[in-house]
C-alpha cells in the first residue's frame, strides 16, 4: 500500500491582507492545501488593522497572523520575530509572496530549517538600494517561481536569482465559479441599471497607477453613451481622479464605479468585453476569470498577459500606454460581434488549463521536491 507523504505546515508570508492578486493566490493555495490534509498559516507584515482578506482567511479556517514591519526603512529585527512565530507554528515550508516578504521570510525560514519558496507575481519595482537584498534573499530560497514564462525568464535575465532555482507555476482560478450565464447576465444588468442590449466594457482590479485605469477611461470615453457603458470593479487611490476625468470627458453618466465587490463572478457575466490597461502585470487572476466567463479580451502587452491571451485568437493585444490602439481594438470588437463571440469562446477554451487545483497540486509537488533536495544551509 502506498503511504501518503507526511503533512506539511505551510506558512504564506504576505505584505498585507489586502485585495491584491498575490493575496488571493495565497488564500486559494491555503484553502486547497488544507483540503489536501496539510496545514496552512498566513502571516502579514503590515501593521494593523487587518486588511479585507483577513476575514476570508478566517472563514476558510486559517487564522491570520500579523508580524508587523516596524518603521519606514529596513526592520532588522523582523526576521527574528517572524522566525519565532514560524517555530511556534512548527512550519516546514515558508512561501513568500512579494519582494518585501522575500527579504524577511527567506532569512526567517532558513533560521528555522524550513524549505523556502518565493513566488514572483509580477514586475514589481524594487528600490535600487535594496535590489542587492532581494538578490541575496533569492540565494537562500529553494525555488523561485514565476507565474508565467515571461516573468520567470525576466527573473534570471535580470539576475534576480540563479537560473537553476527558477520554476514556472501559472496562477489558477476556481473554474467552477466562473462561466457564462445568460440569466445572471440579465439580473446583473437590471441591478446595475444597464440596458439589456447595451455594449458593456468592464475591468476588474485595483484603481492604482500600475493598473493604469486612466488609459482605459481615455480610450473608451468617446465610445460611451446610453447604449455603451464602462464598468470599473475595484477601489483604490485613483478613484476620485477617475470620476473627475469622466466628468471632464462628459462621460460620467455612462461610467459605473462599482468599488470592491465580492461577487465578481456574477458581475463578469454582464460584460461584453474585458479590458486590461495595465502598465505592469504578472498573471492577473481577473484576466483568467474573465476568460473563463467567455469574454473577449483587450489587454496591454505587459508581464505574463501575452503568455495567456493570444492576439487575434482569444483577444486583442495593444501596446502599453497607447490609448488610440486600445480604442481601435474596442471599436473593432463592437463592430464585429461575431468575431468577438468567437474570441470569447476561444478565451474560455484556453482558460481551462488555469485551474486552482492544478496550481495547488504543482506547488505541493514543488514543496515536496524541494524538501527532498533541500540545501542544508540553516541560519541559527
Amino acid at each position: 500500500m502506498q503511504t501518503r507523504p507526511s503533512a506539511l505546515v505551510i506558512a504564506h508570508v504576505l505584505p498585507s491582507f489586502g485585495l491584491g492578486g498575490q493575496e488571493r493566490v495565497a488564500l486559494r493555495l491555503a484553502q486547497e492545501q488544507r483540503a489536501n490534509g496539510d496545514q496552512a498559516v498566513v502571516v502579514s507584515l503590515a501593521p494593523g488593522p487587518d486588511g479585507p482578506l483577513a476575514g476570508e482567511f478566517r472563514d476558510a479556517g486559517i487564522e491570520p497572523r500579523t508580524i508587523p514591519k516596524i518603521g519606514e526603512g529596513l526592520d532588522w529585527g523582523l526576521p527574528g520575530r517572524l522566525a519565532q512565530q514560524l517555530r511556534r507554528d512548527r512550519v516546514t515550508v515558508v512561501h513568500a509572496h512579494n519582494p518585501q516578504a522575500l527579504i524577511y521570510a527567506a532569512l526567517a525560514g532558513k533560521a528555522v530549517g524550513a524549505t523556502v519558496v518565493y513566488t514572483c507575481h509580477g514586475q514589481s519595482s524594487v528600490a535600487r538600494g535594496r535590489l542587492w537584498l532581494t538578490r541575496l534573499a533569492a540565494l537562500l530560497v529553494d525555488a523561485y517561481v514565476g507565474v508565467s514564462p515571461r516573468i520567470a525568464c525576466r527573473a534570471y535575465r535580470h539576475r534576480e536569482c540563479p537560473e537553476s532555482k527558477v520554476r514556472i507555476i501559472e496562477n489558477g482560478v476556481d473554474l467552477s465559479a466562473f462561466h457564462p450565464d445568460a440569466q445572471t447576465r440579465r439580473e446583473v444588468r437590471a441591478e446595475l441599471g444597464l440596458p439589456e442590449q447595451a455594449w458593456v466594457v468592464g475591468t476588474v482590479g485595483r484603481l492604482v497607477t500600475d493598473k493604469n485605469p486612466n488609459l482605459l477611461l481615455t480610450a473608451a470615453a468617446p465610445l460611451l453613451g446610453p447604449q455603451a457603458r464602462l464598468l470599473f470593479v475595484g477601489e483604490g487611490p485613483l478613484a476620485s481622479g477617475l470620476r473627475s476625468l469622466a466628468v471632464g470627458y462628459s462621460a460620467a453618466p455612462w461610467v459605473h464605479f462599482l468599488g470592491a465587490r465580492p461577487d465578481v463572478a456574477r458581475l463578469l457575466t454582464a460584460f461584453d468585453v474585458f479590458a486590461l490597461s495595465s502598465r505592469t502585470e504578472g498573471l492577473p487572476l481577473a484576466l483568467l476569470e474573465a476568460m473563463a466567463v467567455g469574454l473577449p479580451i483587450v489587454a496591454t502587452t505587459v508581464g505574463g498577459v501575452p503568455d495567456v491571451v493570444r492576439d487575434d485568437f482569444s483577444g486583442k493585444l495593444v501596446p502599453s500606454g497607447d490609448a488610440a490602439a486600445l480604442r481601435a481594438a474596442l471599436i473593432h470588437l463592437r463592430e464585429h460581434p461575431d468575431e468577438a463571440a468567437m474570441l470569447g469562446q476561444r478565451a474560455r477554451d484556453d482558460s481551462q488549463r488555469f485551474s486552482a487545483s492544478t496550481m495547488s497540486r504543482r506547488y505541493l509537488d514543488l514543496y515536496r521536491q524541494c524538501r527532498e533536495t533541500q540545501n542544508p544551509l540553516t541560519l541559527v
